[in-house]
């Protein structure tokens, strides 16, 4: 995941498709095993340190990080089934010219996003630190000012959007003159969408703090329904199917943040604030905010930039081959990113009570089950990419196929990377980790215009992004050590080298699989299967320390 908040997917997928979701499971240990537990495993941690955090509340805080995992996986299961039926038939539906034009267009107003997605992540670092504090006028204070700040964005992203943004729609797009209005209309919707985004932030900050993932479960379950509907309604109308698309992807988009906003209303006591700002707070924010752009510009470049390049060069047809490969990224992505979203929380609330060594223990085993959730989804999917698309979406645009394959990869790096950013954000200072990550990442826009210039066919442009996200995490592993004093060796002893000697493992196998005869679908149940079991054996064998297995095994043995 780049350098975006977690729970932000939702509005990155908004931009380029309007039906996504996703998940896995987990289960809570009797209270007599609470020490044993996954989360709370200190192994890794000196042995004369001292945790500033007694047993009973890391007990609590691992009963309540396995709730909020539950719930987001559900989540992810129900939304998965309803997004792939909705993908397959709006493509249908709109036809892939269409299906580009939504996405490429909307894609504008999204590189100006980048401003919104570095305020709604300091949003989440500076409203969970102040949770931490556990000052009530504090965090009232807190909440009001930033909530101030998105007010002043949301109005410079309205003028930005309505004066620079529809010039370059005018200006410079490849758009088919047919489509041109239709495209217009678009535009429109995704800077309205964009507004209501960035005003509801702060709300989906809060339930983030307080660690209500449950909520997140139940909302998304009626955005889901939502999306769903609008399927039957393309159906019904005989207008313009992509402008009526647009518009009701904007209704349910709207309705989804205002639920967020009342419920905050109702819940949360740092809503109940008088109009102020806190000068000191907004002086860091600004600062932290200043150096945080620079990431979520990247962030912002990797998958609407590079889009419009490739827009430049080949047209809307490409845009929906890409927009695909997206939508498969963003699918597998969740699979880690809902149990990111659980244990993020509790990284930057630990860092603010001054527990290092716990922090450690979290950033490993998150590290650790990030990889084993996306693994087990990418390593079968990468040799049978084209049935699953067959089987999805029936027709499909020219470089599809060859999209997914390579986002898979930066999916499965930028999933391992993504404990560390919560790090570096917890720590307030994100100075050099925003200029190099970022600024590395940024060079995968005018690389990719360049080879494209000199006549590389599409997929140049993922093959640069694999590579510039394999540098990005060995940069952050340097630039992060420091700032939270943990050791790159141990890291590399205890969760890289053994999460490479799963893959080296696994890979032979599958790849050995495929040459023995037998018909696609047999091979893609055969596929799965060989993947998930000796990957999920690899993983407890060479992977977990005792006290993670002693762990597995007790669930076994409590649900068998």
């Amino acid at each position: 995941m780049p350098e975006n908040n977690i729970i932000n997917n939702n509005e990155e997928e908004k931009s380029f498709n309007c039906s996504q979701g996703m998940a896995t499971g987990a289960q809570l240990t009797d209270a007599e095993h609470d020490n044993k537990e996954l989360i709370i495993s200190d192994e890794n941690a000196d042995p004369g340190s001292h945790s500033k955090i007694d047993q009973a509340e890391k007990s609590e805080n691992n009963k309540r990080l396995a709730k909020n995992t539950i719930a987001l996986y559900l989540r992810m299961f129900f939304m998965m089934g309803i997004s792939l039926y909705t993908s397959r038939v709006i493509l249908q539906i709109l036809g892939v010219e269409d299906f580009g034009i939504y996405n490429v267009v909307g894609g504008i107003i999204a590189l100006f996003g980048f401003l919104s997605a570095a305020l709604s992540g300091a949003s989440q670092r500076f409203i969970a630190h102040a949770l931490g504090g556990k000052n009530v006028e504090k965090q009232q204070l807190v909440f009001c000012t930033i909530n101030m700040v998105h007010y002043i964005l949301a109005a410079i992203i309205f003028v930005v959007g309505e004066t620079v943004g529809l010039w370059f729609l005018y200006t410079k797009m490849n758009i088919p003159a047919d489509r041109f209005d239709a495209a217009v209309w678009v535009y429109h919707f995704s800077i309205v969408s964009s507004i209501f985004g960035i005003l509801s932030s702060p709300y989906n900050a809060l339930v983030i703090a307080y660690e209500k993932m449950n909520v997140f479960a139940y909302i998304s379950i009626l955005e889901a329904i939502l999306k769903l509907g609008i399927v039957f309604m393309l159906l019904l109308f005989e207008v313009d199917k992509l402008i009526l698309y647009a518009g009701l992807c904007l209704a349910v988009f709207a309705s989804i943040r205002m639920i967020y906003t009342v419920y905050c209303k109702k819940r949360f006591i740092e809503t109940k604030y008088k109009w102020q700002i806190d000068r000191e707070l907004l002086k860091n924010l600004s600062t932290y905010i200043s150096w945080d752009l620079i990431g979520s510009l990247a962030t912002t470049m990797a998958i609407q930039g590079v889009n419009i390049v490739l827009n430049l060069f080949f047209g809307p047809v490409v845009n929906a081959a890409r927009t695909i490969s997206v939508q498969v990224q963003g699918l597998v992505q969740m699979f880690a990113g809902n149990f990111q979203s659980a244990v993020m929380p509790q990284i930057i609330k630990t860092y603010a009570q001054g527990d290092i060594v716990y922090m450690h223990s979290l950033i490993y085993r998150s590290c650790k089950l990030t990889f084993v959730l996306m693994f087990v989804m990418i390593l079968p999917l990468l040799f049978e990419t084209p049935y699953v698309l067959d089987l999805w979406l029936g027709q499909y645009p020219q470089y599809t196929v060859e999209f997914v394959k390579l986002s898979l990869l930066v999916a499965l790096v930028d999933a391992m990377a993504t404990p560390f950013m919560i790090a570096a954000r917890a720590t307030g200072n994100i100075k050099i980790y925003s200029i190099v990550t970022g600024g590395l990442t940024l060079l995968l826009v005018p690389i990719s215009y360049v080879l494209l210039r000199l006549g590389f066919d599409p997929t140049i442009v993922l093959i640069v992004h694999v590579a510039i996200s394999s540098v990005c995490f060995v940069a952050r592993l340097w630039i992060v050590k420091p700032l939270i004093q943990f050791s790159i060796r141990d890291f590399t002893k205890k969760v890289l080298v053994k999460t490479i000697l799963v893959v080296i493992l696994s890979l032979p196998l599958v790849i050995g699989l495929h040459y023995i005869e037998m018909n696609k679908h047999l091979m893609f149940i055969s596929s799965v299967f060989v993947s998930i079991s000796f990957v999920l054996i690899f993983s407890y064998l060479f992977l977990l320390d005792k006290s993670e297995k002693s762990f597995v095994t007790n669930m076994i043995k409590k649900y068998m």
